[in-house]
């Protein structure tokens, strides 16, 4: 078992990718990699190396025990692990304390629960027992704590038949008790299965240390020691420089390759007076040393393993297996969401099919197509105060006033959305990219009006723009208002504000990212569809647009407010979103929709907005147009006809949306401990 040490930057990631074949295909290097005395290739059996990385990333839906019993039948339970049963079996001589611990470990693993031996083994050595049946969780769900997450991440590889395990900084994480337990475990396997180990830690301890059989110490890509690392500290009394007594031998080790901390090293028994030695010099000292000698002796033997590899692969139907009883216990665990889902689908089919619902079709023209007694007397007696006892008074349970903290929670929004570039420049690169596309496809049809398609095609531009950019501009907001929700929770708690100024400055917030989103649209829709431009008809247009993003930005927010997370309010945004378009008056005319759903058009708001939008560039137009199976009509009478709006509903819909997000903020809580 290896260690690889070396300072931040030094290349240990890139030094284990590289061994363990898992280098980026754009990046070259020079050497060979050789694995028992192959050369490593694309035709190399991948299930020979395993490479473990700092992330950890697993599904957060599926226990412990699930996720490395996956890992094991995809990777192939390693037979080694029976290998301590019979070890002790044979064993005819003394009983040493490795012995009795392995035994002990045996024992334990074949009371452990499940059938996969391997899993219960792996789960008894990485400490894991208590959490084997606890899901793994994510930031959304609740499950195990970091540092288990990282011993479940060393145990998927472990359970395969990997002989070369290349671990990239297992410490992060993890506290030193937690790293030197890991480590401990993981030289057991080492020395009992006969496999090699290469793992780099930053800081180890010295008692984690001393775990290590060989030290691989890097620094700018160099390697300046490579063997035993009982003969380490010799290697650098032999170039000059001397450990303290008392000094960490790792501190030590990485200090001394430092430019700034090197002199203090330096041997008083030299005679040679200090000079600084690169990083180049100390490779070069190492050649020279015996250990370097000897390793280059050994690399010049030939290797004569035989590899076994390639008669443990895996069938493809095992691999099938595997993954559909993986996907099957995912669908199970988010049974909750394919609930909802089903039920979604359910009601949309509803709605369709009794919107389509016709005893007779038309074809005439388009349109038609005790103890609680006397507990309540002493709550009276308690409830009446004594003569002469003045009224209790508390302080505001807020240090700032109501308008302080509106102006407090303002100014932070602000400075969260300005450091937010990422997402203001998607809403108005989105915004210019769609403005363009519809100015191109609807170019200059509201010039000339002949005929009823003229019509159509203008209230296509104008359901786009009420709908489409609406729905987009809701969806890229949730996930931010599902963020700035956590940090909210926080801050309410610690007193800092309550939870109408914190409702008050993210509505507003987003008033001037709106205006800037419908003055782009404007400006570039308005003259490209040729709409006869008067101050009041653009400025009728740009009203209606910014109603309309209004309602769609506070109805985004009102969900993510009334939801638990972002996953539910995206999935009840969407399939309200889907029946505003069925009933928005583009899709199914109003004189065609059934009565007993004629309801769900006046309380539309995207109808209102497509009637607004229509009516304010049209309403004044009076050419003659000739309808289909019907008497002709001049332009603004068929858009009262097709459309049938008077009023206007976008103010209610802005303030309902505001009203139940602000209450939502206030009273609902979705954090958990």
């Amino acid at each position: 078992m290896t260690l690889v040490l070396g300072p931040p930057g030094s290349g240990k990631s890139t030094f284990l990718r590289a061994l363990a074949g898992k280098l980026d295909s754009s990046l070259k290097f020079n050497g060979r990699v050789m694995h028992n005395g192959e050369e490593l290739s694309s035709s190399t059996p991948q299930n020979m190396r395993a490479y473990i990385s700092q992330s950890d990333l697993h599904h957060a839906e599926m226990t412990v025990r699930e996720t490395l019993n996956f890992s094991s039948h995809l990777l192939g339970t390693n037979n080694a692990f029976e290998m301590p049963r019979q070890a002790i079996g044979k064993n005819e001589g003394p009983v040493n304390e490795l012995d009795l611990e392995l035994d002990a470990s045996v024992k334990a693993t074949t009371r452990g629960e499940g059938t996969n031996v391997t899993t219960n083994y792996i789960i008894k050595m990485l400490n894991l027992r208590e959490c084997a049946d606890i899901i793994v969780g994510d930031e959304l769900r609740r499950g195990i704590s970091g540092g288990l997450k990282k011993r479940v991440t060393i145990g998927e590889m472990l359970v395969g038949l990997a002989r070369c395990f290349f671990m990239d900084d297992i410490s992060t994480g993890l506290d030193s008790s937690t790293t030197f337990e890991i480590v401990k475990f993981l030289r057991q396997m080492a020395h009992l299965m006969d496999i090699t180990m290469a793992i780099s830690l930053l800081q180890p301890l010295p008692e984690t240390f001393e775990l290590f059989d060989d030290i691989i110490l890097l620094c700018e890509g160099n390697i300046v020691y490579q063997g035993p690392r009982e003969n380490v500290t010799e290697f650098f009394e032999y170039t000059g420089f001397k450990c303290p007594e008392r000094k960490n031998i790792a501190d030590f080790l990485q200090e001394v390759m430092s430019k700034m901390d090197q002199e203090q090293y330096w041997s008083s028994e030299n005679p040679l007076k200090y000079q600084y030695h690169s990083i180049e010099k100390l490779s070069e000292s190492f050649k020279s040393f015996h250990t370097g000698q000897l390793l280059q002796n050994n690399l010049q033997i030939p290797n004569t393993y035989e590899n076994t590899a390639n008669s443990s692969k895996i069938s493809k139907w095992k691999i099938f297996k595997a993954c559909f009883s993986r996907e099957l216990l995912l669908l199970k665990r988010n049974s909750p969401l394919h609930i909802f889902k089903t039920i979604q689908i359910g009601f949309l089919s509803f709605v369709v099919t009794t919107l389509f619902l016709h005893t007779e079709m038309k074809h005439m023209s388009i349109i038609d197509g005790n103890n609680m007694g006397s507990n309540m007397t002493l709550i009276d007696e308690l409830n009446t105060p004594k003569p002469g006892i003045g009224d209790l008074h508390f302080p505001s349970g807020y240090w700032q006033s109501f308008k302080s903290q509106c102006i407090a929670c303002l100014w932070k929004q602000h400075y969260s959305y300005w450091k937010n570039p990422e997402h203001n420049v998607v809403r108005f690169v989105n915004t210019f990219g769609i403005s363009l596309l519809f100015g191109a496809v609807f170019w200059q049809i509201g010039s000339t009006i002949t005929k009823v398609q003229d019509v159509y095609n203008i209230l296509g531009i104008a359901y786009g723009s009420a709908l489409y950019l609406g729905f987009v501009n809701a969806s890229i907001l949730q996930p931010v208002v599902a963020m700035e929700r956590v940090v909210f929770y926080r801050e309410r708690s610690a007193g800092m504000y309550s939870s109408m100024p914190y409702a008050i400055a993210q509505m507003a917030i987003e008033v001037p990212y709106i205006i800037i989103q419908v003055l782009i649209f404007s400006a570039i829709i308005f003259p490209m569809v040729g709409f006869k431009f008067t101050v009041i008809k653009f400025l009728w247009f740009i009203l209606f647009l910014m109603l309309s993003f209004t309602y769609y930005t506070l109805y985004g927010m009102m969900t993510v407010a009334l939801t638990p997370n972002i996953e539910i309010a995206g999935g009840l945004s969407f399939l309200v979103f889907i029946l505003w378009n069925i009933f928005s008056g583009f899709m199914i005319p109003r004189n065609m929709i059934p009565v007993w759903w004629r309801w769900s058009y006046w309380a539309d708001p995207g109808a209102w907005t497509l009637y607004g939008l229509v009516f304010s560039q049209l309403g004044d137009r009076s050419e003659i147009i000739q309808v289909p199976g019907g008497l002709n009509q001049t332009v603004s009478e068929f858009i009262n006809d097709y459309l049938g709006l008077e009023d206007l509903l976008h103010v209610v819909v802005i303030v309902l949306f505001g009203f139940i997000f602000g209450l939502s903020i206030k009273y609902l809580n979705f954090q958990r401990r």
